[in-house]
C-alpha cells in the first residue's frame, strides 16, 4: 500500500499503530443458530458459525451481557432461526457499548412473524429479568434477510439510542446507525483534520454524516454546515444536537441517498456554491460511489478530507480524482487491531485552487 501510493501519487502515507489491542470495539453482531450457537461467521464461510463464549475485542461489560444471553437462550432451544429448515425466530444478538459513558444497548433481531405472538411476550419477560443492558430492543425484519439491528423495533427497556461522548460532545447513537467502532482509536484521525482545516473557510459539507459526527466536532470552525445522509433517524439527532450545541450556526441536514442517481443534481448544486467550502466524507467500505465522484470532478470544493475504513477503495477513488485534486497528506491508522481493517484520512486540495 505504501509503495503504491508513492508510485501512483508521489506521496508516502504516515502510519499510526494501535495503542490498545483488546476490549476496544463498541459494537458486535453475533449470529444465532440452532444448538444454540451464538457467534461469528467463519472467514470465507457464510453458513459456518464459530460459537463464542467471549470476545476479546468487545468491552468486558458486553462480554458479561453475552454470558447472560447465552444462559438465557439455552432455555429456549426452539427459538434460534434455522436457515436450512426455515423454522425458529431469533437471527442475531447485537451489543453496543459506549466507550466514554456507561451505557450498554442489547438488540435482538427476529423474523417478523415472531412479533405479537405468545412466544414473544414470554421471551420478553425473561429478557427483562435476565439481561442488564440500559437499553433492550427487539427488532423485526424479513425472514430471509441476513441483516442485524435493522427493521421495526420494540423497546423493552430504555431508549432506541444510547449516549456517547467524543471530544467532550454528547452523541445520541440510534440503534440502527453507524458510529465509529473505536472512538479512542479514531482520535488520531480527528486530530489530523483539526490541524489541517483552514481558519478562513465558512462552510463545512459533511457527506455520509450519520448523526453529525464530524460536523459537530468541527462546528466551532464554521458559520454554515450542511450534512447529508440517507438515515432519517440519524439526521433527526444531528439536527437536534446541532441546534442545542451551536444555535448561531446555519445548519441543515438533508436526507439524500448518495448512491442514487437522483443525488447528482443536488450534489452539483451544493458543490458549486463556493470555492470556500470544506468537504469531509466518510463513506461505507465500498467508497464514494459514482455520483459523488462525478459531482466532485465538476465542483468548486477546494479542501477535501476523505475518511475511509477501506484504504483500498479509497485509493481507487483517489485515482479517479487525480486530475482534479492533489493529495497533500495521508494518515493510515489501526483502530481495529486483531482484524484486517484499517482507517485512513486523505487531505486533498483542488488543483486549480489558490489561497
Amino acid at each position: 500500500m505504501l509503495e503504491s501510493y508513492k508510485k501512483d501519487f508521489e506521496i508516502v502515507p504516515t502510519l499510526y499503530p494501535a495503542q490498545k489491542t483488546f476490549y476496544y470495539r463498541n459494537r458486535m453482531d453475533f449470529a444465532v443458530f440452532p444448538g444454540p450457537i451464538v457467534g461469528q461467521r467463519e472467514a470465507g464461510s457464510f453458513r459456518h458459525i464459530v460459537d463464542l463464549e467471549t470476545c476479546l475485542i468487545q468491552s468486558k461489560e458486553s462480554n458479561e451481557e453475552l454470558y447472560r444471553f447465552r444462559n438465557l437462550i439455552s432455555k429456549f432451544p426452539n427459538l434460534p432461526y434455522d436457515r436450512k429448515s426455515d423454522s425458529g425466530f431469533l437471527k442475531y444478538f447485537t451489543l453496543r457499548k459506549a466507550k466514554n459513558t456507561s451505557e450498554l444497548m442489547t438488540i435482538l433481531t427476529f423474523v417478523e412473524e415472531f412479533k405479537n405472538t405468545i412466544e414473544e411476550k414470554e421471551f420478553e419477560n425473561v429478557c427483562l429479568k435476565s439481561l442488564k443492558a440500559d437499553h433492550i430492543l427487539f427488532c423485526f425484519n424479513r425472514r430471509k434477510g441476513e441483516i442485524s439491528a435493522t427493521g421495526e423495533i420494540k423497546i423493552l427497556k430504555g431508549m432506541d439510542s444510547y449516549k456517547e461522548l467524543v471530544c467532550g460532545k454528547e452523541f445520541r447513537v440510534p440503534f440502527d446507525s453507524f458510529f465509529q467502532p473505536n472512538p479512542e482509536g479514531f482520535q488520531p484521525i480527528l486530530d489530523f483534520i483539526e490541524k489541517e482545516i483552514p481558519d478562513s473557510f465558512d462552510h463545512l459539507v459533511d457527506l455520509f454524516c450519520g448523526s453529525g459526527f464530524f460536523s459537530r466536532i468541527f462546528a466551532h470552525k464554521f458559520l454554515k454546515i450542511t450534512g447529508i445522509d440517507s438515515i432519517e433517524s440519524s439526521l433527526e439527532i444531528a439536527r437536534k444536537q446541532m441546534s442545542l450545541d451551536f444555535p448561531k450556526i446555519d445548519s441543515s441536514y438533508l436526507k439524500v441517498d448518495l448512491f442514487s442517481k437522483h443525488s447528482s443534481s443536488k450534489l452539483k448544486v451544493l458543490f458549486s456554491s463556493s470555492d470556500k467550502d470544506v468537504l469531509i466524507a466518510d463513506p461505507p467500505r465500498a467508497g464514494l460511489g459514482e455520483f459523488v465522484l462525478d459531482a466532485l470532478k465538476d465542483s468548486k470544493v477546494s479542501y477535501f478530507f476523505y475518511v475511509s475504513c477501506n484504504p483500498t477503495s479509497q485509493k481507487s477513488d483517489l485515482w479517479k480524482l487525480k486530475d482534479f485534486f492533489q493529495i497533500q497528506k495521508i494518515l493510515i491508522t489501526d483502530p481495529y487491531p486483531q482484524t484486517p481493517h484499517l482507517e485512513s484520512v486523505a487531505f486533498l486540495k483542488r488543483k486549480n485552487f489558490t489561497t
